[in-house]
């Protein structure tokens, strides 16, 4: 029996690297015998995936640590019947708060030794461009645009620092709101004009913390889409502290529906991001989503 560790030590401001010698300092002091396998430059995670996957055992086990980039990057190369442990080491941690998996690595070990299997789902997705899979969500025209502001802010790696990712995400929001212009789509072959936000995602979490989709859970075979027109900057105002207390979708101008899978096509080029990564749809791009079941050791 033997541990594999898949390791981002630059994750969530270095806090992959606090968790690494937290949790080897454990190992080594109750002799379990482990490997290490560490990512020393962006996306190697991908590389080490698809290594580890050659040559785990049965009997073995693979644990990621990492923010939740590095476990979407290190899902998309792991064999679709091969279970994995994670342990969160990131700024936002939307993942980890899904399955309600602990931020302590110690706590997070001691569950994952129990070798307790469940399934969970996630989002497949497939394009003209674009295919793979995501573990928390993927984002259309706002939403996109926020994480892009996000990933490209200098605050993040402080916010991460402080255990506040949520606020980084908050406050690009802001800052986004004013520049982003509205598109159509087509949601399921139903048209949606003026569409602003466009999420689908897997569990109720979002953006470090926020639950875009309070009643989604990951271990529902089901997905949930949530969209929100261009509505005035009075009308934002009175979502957003909605939003911050899970009651949005109460809200009138929020559209939401839940389904196994959904087909979505934008009529104008359109900033996509999936799983914090971002790409760009091209216009009349046809983008499928559906679940998938996953293996998860908790």
């Amino acid at each position: 029996m033997k541990y594999y560790l898949l390791i981002n030590p630059t994750s969530g401001g270095n806090k992959g690297h606090k968790v690494e010698k937290t949790l080897c300092d454990f190992l080594d002091k109750n002799r379990i015998e482990y490997v290490k396998y560490i990512s020393q430059r962006p996306k190697q995670e991908k590389e080490l995936a698809r290594e580890i996957s050659k040559v785990i055992n049965k009997e073995d086990t693979l644990i990621i640590i990492g923010g939740d980039g590095t476990l979407s990057n290190a899902v998309n190369q792991l064999p679709v019947d091969l279970p994995f442990a994670y342990i969160p080491a990131g700024s936002g941690n939307d993942f980890a708060s899904s399955l309600n998996i602990s931020k302590n690595p110690i706590e997070s070990f001691k569950q994952i030794q129990k070798k307790h299997m469940e399934d969970f789902y996630i989002i497949k997705y497939d394009s003209q461009s674009l295919s793979g899979y995501a573990i928390n969500n993927i984002g259309i025209g706002l939403d996109a645009a926020i994480v892009h502001s996000t990933n490209s802010s200098s605050l993040k790696s402080i916010f991460a620092k402080l255990n506040l990712g949520g606020l980084a995400y908050l406050s690009n929001a802001i800052k986004v709101l004013f520049r982003k212009k509205p598109f159509d789509v087509k949601i399921n072959n139903n048209e949606f004009k003026n569409a602003f936000l466009l999420t689908v995602t897997t569990h109720p979490y979002f953006g470090g913390g926020f639950k875009i989709a309070p009643n989604e859970s990951s271990l529902q075979n089901s997905l949930t889409l949530v969209e929100l027109p261009r509505i005035s900057l009075v009308k934002i105002s009175k979502i957003i502290p909605q939003l911050l207390k899970g009651k949005h979708l109460d809200n009138k101008n929020v559209y939401h529906t839940t389904n196994r899978s959904f087909q979505i096509e934008t009529s104008s080029p359109q900033p996509i991001q999936i799983d914090g990564e971002m790409f760009l749809a091209t216009p009349n791009e046809t983008i499928k989503m559906e679940t998938q079941k996953r293996v998860i050791i908790k």
